[in-house]
């Protein structure tokens, strides 16, 4: 979902690194459960505010 041209609500966001972030945002940042899966393999999964994982699952 999208407000104005920003992400906000629950969805998929993917860069053009190759990472990959599915979860909530909150005016085009992360905020809320999600998970963040970098090019590499790395996967990081918990609660995010404002763009940062607060705590990992």
């Amino acid at each position: 979902m999208f407000a104005g041209d920003v992400p906000d609500g629950e969805g998929v966001f993917k860069s053009v690194d190759g990472s990959v972030y599915e979860g909530h945002f909150i005016n085009g940042r992360r905020n809320g459960p999600g998970k963040l899966i970098l090019a590499n393999g790395a996967v990081y999964e918990g609660i995010f505010k404002d763009d940062e994982l607060l705590t990992s699952q």
